[in-house]
């Protein structure tokens, strides 16, 4: 009742506590340990030291599971173990920390004496819990689970009470039954949903490219990861954008040219995340920007595939990805843009043409083994006009195109001589500058577009 009180009191001084993850959080555990764990007692095993040991942590972590997964993406297998020893650690180092605040004003030296092992305290939580995320399988990156399953949980959660205080079996075997359904539909991997669709999704990472590529059968291959001078892309965006959907794996990560907003966010995902293959452009393999991507493929054991035009990756039967650009055992010099990697891929009747930054002069080269008409095609260099080319659109026709760019960029990016093109052609356009993330389904059929700002 007084915690009801308490939640009531902060909603009253401010009804935006409510959307506040640290008010959901707090509150949540602290029912966790004041409600739920008097009920978990009642269990029929006799009370213990051990037992409350464990159950007092349990309780805690019970009540916002299901809030860590939607915020942070996370399901921890060693929480409780770790909850055992921190929750005693941080109640020693709060109660310490708070008796010297007193003492300082009045008796500095003896102050110093609490501060002493309240620092040692905090130390144990941050070597504890340094020592057993290292474990293999401490954690895992899970896709947010939506509403109604959070609330499917809670229900669960309830009956598993009532079930408890009523000592009625089959409510408490029911409720369990549906947290470990719950549970374990959040473990499953990301590859598992959506089969039969090949999947196409263009993050906004500002000025630059990103494109994360799922496969009909579940498969993951990333293209370019943005970057920037001012912030870490791969780590404010491509990272969190992987973890939101629960990806834990990479089959393949490509990066066209090593200009620095296709490459930087790729050496963040490198050093976070395994994957198996590395794809760069045969004619810049040397270039010294690959050295840490190189590092990281080495540490996870990925194999460096060079890549060059006339090459199928064969990853999956049904998928058809071809590379079309750069030409084999050529090396250009300085221009790095004009030696982009250029894929195509053919999912039955649904076909996308990613460009990366080729320019003008390059469209040509591999404009008559692209596939015509092309379902969705990647405007190379973000719709710079010194990539614009009408006889290779209308060569191409294609139904869809999407344009990778920042939000009021410096470069003027897209071009009006690119938009007003592509929109005399009949094509469709997409930006991610207007409308956020790009996500492109297809049944191989079909295909639909969904947008983070509303279009679909």
């Amino acid at each position: 009742n007084f915690l009801a009180m308490a939640g009531i009191v902060l909603l009253l001084l401010d009804p935006h506590n409510l959307f506040s993850l640290s008010f959901q959080l707090t509150l949540l555990a602290t029912w966790g340990l004041v409600y739920l764990f008097p009920i978990l007692r009642m269990c029929p095993q006799p009370n213990s030291l051990c037992k409350d040991l464990l159950l007092l942590p349990l309780a805690a972590e019970l009540a916002v599971l299901p809030l860590v997964a939607y915020h942070f993406n996370l399901f921890s297998s060693v929480s409780i173990i770790t909850n055992i020893f921190i929750t005693y650690l941080a109640g020693g180092a709060v109660i310490l920390g708070f008796c010297a605040f007193l003492l300082a004003p009045l008796l500095p030296s003896l102050a110093v004496l609490a501060f002493f092992p309240a620092g040692m305290c905090i130390e144990a939580i941050l070597f504890t819990v340094g020592k057993l995320q290292m474990l293999p399988g401490a954690y895992w990156w899970v896709a947010s689970p939506a509403i109604a399953l959070i609330i499917i949980y809670y229900g669960a959660l309830g009956l598993l009470c009532l079930g408890l205080k009523t000592q009625c079996r089959r409510q408490t075997l029911l409720g369990i039954i549906l947290l470990i359904v719950f549970i374990g539909r959040l473990l499953l991997p990301a590859g598992f949903f959506e089969r039969g669709y090949l999947e196409l999704a263009f993050i906004d990472v500002g000025q630059g490219d990103s494109i994360l590529i799922k496969s009909p059968g579940g498969r993951f291959l990333l293209v370019d990861g943005g970057g920037s001078h001012l912030f870490d892309v791969g780590t404010k965006t491509v990272l969190p954008y992987l973890h939101y959907r629960g990806i834990r794996h990479l089959d393949m990560i490509i990066n066209t040219h090593p200009d620095i907003d296709h490459l930087q966010g790729l050496e963040s995902v490198a050093r976070e995340m395994d994957f198996d293959y590395l794809g760069i452009p045969v004619s810049l393999q040397n270039r010294p920007e690959y050295q840490p991507l190189k590092e990281a493929a080495a540490r996870t054991g990925a194999r460096l595939v060079p890549l060059s035009g006339g090459q199928r990756l064969l990853w999956e039967e049904g998928l058809d990805i071809r590379i079309l650009h750069p030409e084999p055992g050529t090396n250009k010099g300085a221009d790095i843009n004009g030696q982009s990697v250029v894929l195509e891929l053919r999912f039955q009747n649904f076909s996308v043409l990613l460009c990366g930054d080729v320019p003008t002069q390059a469209l040509s080269q591999f404009m008559d083994e692209a596939e015509s008409p092309a379902t969705l095609v990647k405007i190379p260099h973000h719709g710079s006009k010194g990539s614009w080319s009408k006889e290779f659109y209308e060569h191409i026709k294609p139904s869809l195109a999407v344009i990778s760019a920042g939000e009021d960029n410096p470069f003027g990016h897209p071009a009006a001589l690119v938009v007003e093109g592509l929109e005399q052609a009949g094509t469709k356009i997409m930006r991610t500058d207007h409308d956020g993330a790009v996500i492109v389904k297809s049944d191989g059929r079909n295909w639909t577009v969904t947008t983070t700002r509303g279009s679909d």
